[in-house]
C-alpha cells in the first residue's frame, strides 16, 4: 500500500515536472531565448551582448534540468537494493560517462523509471559533441568578427581619428600613415573594413565599424586621448552639425573639416564654436 501511494507521488511529480519544463520552453521560446540565429544586426556590439546572454540562459537552465534528472534517477532508484545510483556522487559519474558516450558499465540504473531517465541521458549524449563544436566554432567566430570590427578597442594616444571614409579620408589616411602618425579610422560601412586593411595593413592603424550616431561605441577609438579628429561625412551640414554633437562630450579635443561652402565656416565662426579648424575647398568644374 505504501508502496503504491509512493509510486503515485512519484507519477504525480513527474507530471509536475513535465509541465513545468513546458511552460518554461514556452516561455523561453516567446522571448526569443531559444532562438538559433546568430547575431548579425548593427551594431554588432549590442547583439553580441545579447547572443552571450542567450547562451548563459541556455547553459543555466540546462544545468537546472540536469540536476533534477540527478535527484529524480537517485529518487527511484533507491527503491531497489541493488542500485548503486543512490547518491549524487554516483549519479554525476554514471551521467557524465554516459553524456561523453565512455559508458563504462560499472554503474546502471535497475528501475524502470531510472533506466527511462537514463535513456534520456544516452539521447543527450548523441548531440553534446554537436553542440561544444558549434558553440566553440561561434564563440571563435565572434571573437574574429569583433577583432575586424574594432570592438576590442584601441589604447592609442595622441592618434588622428578620421570619422568617415572615402577617397578624400584615403589620401588623407596615406599621408598620416606616411609621416609616422598613429590613426583611427571610423566607418558606418562593414565593406570598408576590408578595403582598409587591404590597403594598409594594421601597423599603426586602427579601424572601427561603427554608426556615427553611436557615441559609446566610438568611445572604443580612444576619442578623447586623440590628438585631432578629422570629421570626413560628405556634407558640409553634416560635418557641422556633428562636430557641435562631438564638442558637448568632448569639448577640449581639436576638429578638423573641409567645406566646401565658406559661408558656413562664418556662420559657425559666429557661433563661437573653437578648437575647429577649417579648410575650405574649391568645386572644380569642367
Amino acid at each position: 500500500m505504501n508502496r503504491s501511494v509512493g509510486l503515485n507521488v512519484k507519477s504525480l511529480f513527474a507530471r509536475l515536472l513535465y509541465y513545468s519544463f513546458c511552460a518554461i520552453f514556452g516561455a523561453m521560446r516567446r522571448h526569443g531565448y531559444l532562438s538559433s540565429s546568430a547575431p548579425h544586426n548593427f551594431p554588432g556590439e549590442i547583439e553580441n551582448r545579447r547572443h552571450y546572454m542567450r547562451l548563459f540562459f541556455r547553459a543555466f537552465v540546462g544545468l537546472i534540468i540536469y540536476f533534477i534528472l540527478l535527484s529524480l534517477l537517485i529518487w527511484y532508484e533507491k527503491d531497489s537494493t541493488q542500485s548503486a545510483i543512490t547518491n549524487y556522487p554516483n549519479a554525476i559519474w554514471y551521467s557524465v560517462v554516459t553524456l561523453t558516450s565512455v559508458g563504462y558499465g560499472d554503474i546502471y540504473p535497475m528501475t524502470i523509471y531510472g533506466r527511462l531517465i537514463g535513456y534520456v541521458f544516452v539521447l543527450v549524449s548523441l548531440g553534446v559533441y554537436a553542440l561544444l563544436i558549434s558553440q566553440f566554432g561561434n564563440i571563435m567566430m565572434t571573437i574574429r568578427e569583433n577583432k575586424k570590427k574594432g570592438y576590442n578597442g584601441t589604447i592609442m594616444k595622441n592618434h588622428a581619428i578620421i570619422i568617415g571614409w572615402n577617397d578624400f579620408g584615403k589620401a588623407v589616411t596615406e599621408q598620416l600613415l606616411g609621416v609616422g602618425k598613429p590613426l583611427a579610422v571610423v566607418t558606418d560601412k562593414e565593406s570598408d573594413l576590408e578595403t582598409i586593411n587591404g590597403l594598409f595593413g594594421s601597423a599603426g592603424l586602427y579601424v572601427l565599424f561603427s554608426d556615427f550616431e553611436n557615441y559609446d561605441l566610438i568611445n572604443k577609438a580612444n576619442i578623447s586621448e586623440s590628438s585631432m579628429v578629422f570629421v570626413n561625412l560628405n556634407d558640409d551640414t553634416a560635418k557641422l552639425v556633428y562636430i557641435l554633437n562631438l564638442k558637448k562630450r568632448y569639448e577640449n579635443l581639436n576638429y578638423i573639416v573641409t567645406l566646401d561652402n565658406g559661408d558656413l565656416k562664418d556662420f559657425y565662426g559666429s557661433n563661437k564654436s573653437s578648437h575647429i579648424i577649417f579648410f575650405i575647398l574649391s568645386v572644380l568644374v569642367d
